[in-house]
């Protein structure tokens, strides 16, 4: 049984893109990986940094700095892949109203925070980003204490990965 509190909960797996806080469902991960090792995409669009072999799998790897407009970035020590479940999962768990993609997919990020649960009354609507070009990526964010945290839309990062 769920006390009324649960059910206007929603919890967001938290992770860095340089110095700033980016969450996303953690209903759509489906795990956080340490093997970072891409293969490269020759020809594919900047976003795409490549794929990688997950048990047999095939992940197409996603940099979702370079489709928020960031500069690429050098692999570091802390980069981790944030394996997202693909919209055959989420509607196989009875979560068909959360997207990500048809096909294996990797969000490539700087370093994983932490996995933070929000009242619903906390989350906002995402002010307009300066240029208009990002705003259908972020489709919330959270403040919590100082720190700002834009609530990623997967499905976007996904779907435009292929074009930017």
């Amino acid at each position: 049984m769920t006390s009324p509190g649960e059910a206007s909960e929603k919890r967001f797996c938290t992770f860095f893109l340089g110095e700033e806080c980016y969450g996303i469902d953690i209903l759509t991960v489906r795990e956080v990986n340490r093997q970072v090792q891409i293969m490269p995409a020759r020809g594919a669009p900047p976003a795409v940094r490549g794929f990688m072999n997950l048990r047999g799998q095939i992940v197409t790897v996603i940099d979702p700095a370079v489709r928020l407009g960031y500069p690429s970035r050098e692999l570091l020590k802390t980069s981790r892949l944030v394996i997202l479940k693909t919209n055959a999962d989420l509607a196989r768990l009875g979560l068909a109203n959360l997207a990500t993609d048809d096909e294996l997919a990797g969000l490539w990020i700087d370093r994983i925070s932490d996995v933070i649960t929000v009242a619903a009354d906390q989350i906002t609507q995402a002010p307009p980003d300066q240029s208009a070009k990002n705003d259908h990526l972020i489709a919330a964010v959270v403040q919590r204490n100082e720190q700002v945290i834009r609530l990623v839309d997967p499905s976007a990062l996904l779907r435009h990965g292929a074009s930017a």
